[in-house]
């Protein structure tokens, strides 16, 4: 489980699809990619429509198990099933094909209780990080080629992690660069923050400002050649 990095609901939605499917729960972020891909496509259907999305209102906040509603027929308590679908590792569609994916043999078992010890909901092995609790955008210009691109990142990451998300556009530009802003090179293990990039929202919501004319930070990348 890797929990230190943090991601916005942007990039989470960027994994939209069966094939590429990230969700944000509680907080964290997880990546059930390869869940779907090893598992009837019944039984994850909820978890494909749902890629990109938060999905945290399928579940009781106490438990981490799918919310309960009791059956008027037999008045025992049932999973509340995520968009009423058939879903992996709950009894209401334990069958053969569960029982081999499962490993385990087939048992009467309490319909709101997951069928295995550890059902996909509660696999941290899944979990890939954090959701952040402030995404924002900067823009980084290249001096050296005036390339300017605005990204939304999240404001826990540091300047060096905010560097892996901007490669894809620049592969030299924790090699090749000094990451400065007003002038001054930034400590690239600490974050936007701590390096006074500060988040001006609250000030420029406070004085009504129309969003588009709100000022972006711009991080500045200056070819280590023109520092010496």
């Amino acid at each position: 489980m890797h929990t230190h990095t943090f991601f916005t609901p942007k990039e989470i939605k960027e994994h939209c699809t069966p094939s590429d499917c990230w969700v944000s729960k509680f907080g964290k972020v997880y990546d059930y990619t390869n869940l779907i891909k090893r598992s009837p496509a019944k039984l994850v259907e909820a978890l494909s429509r749902s890629a990109g999305e938060d999905v945290s209102s399928w579940f009781d906040p106490t438990t981490g198990d799918f919310y309960k509603i009791s059956n008027p027929l037999d008045e025992n308590d049932r999973y509340r099933l995520p968009l009423g679908l058939p879903t992996l590792h709950t009894a209401d569609v334990y069958s053969p094909i569960q029982q081999e994916i499962d490993h385990q043999p087939i048992t009467t078992v309490d319909a709101a209780s997951p069928t295995v010890e550890n059902p996909w909901w509660r696999d941290q092995s899944y979990c890939i990080g954090n959701l952040t609790k402030n995404a924002r955008e900067i823009d980084i210009l290249n001096s050296l080629t005036s390339q300017k691109h605005r990204l939304e990142v999240a404001d826990e990451l540091t300047i060096a992690e905010i560097a892996g998300r901007y490669n894809r556009f620049n592969s030299n530009c924790l090699t090749g660069y000094q990451w400065r802003f007003d002038g001054q090179p930034l400590k690239m293990d600490d974050t936007l923050t701590n390096n006074k990039i500060m988040d001006e929202r609250p000030i420029f919501l406070k004085l009504g400002w129309p969003q588009d004319q709100w000022h972006i930070p711009c991080i500045i990348l200056v070819w280590k050649d023109e520092c010496m």
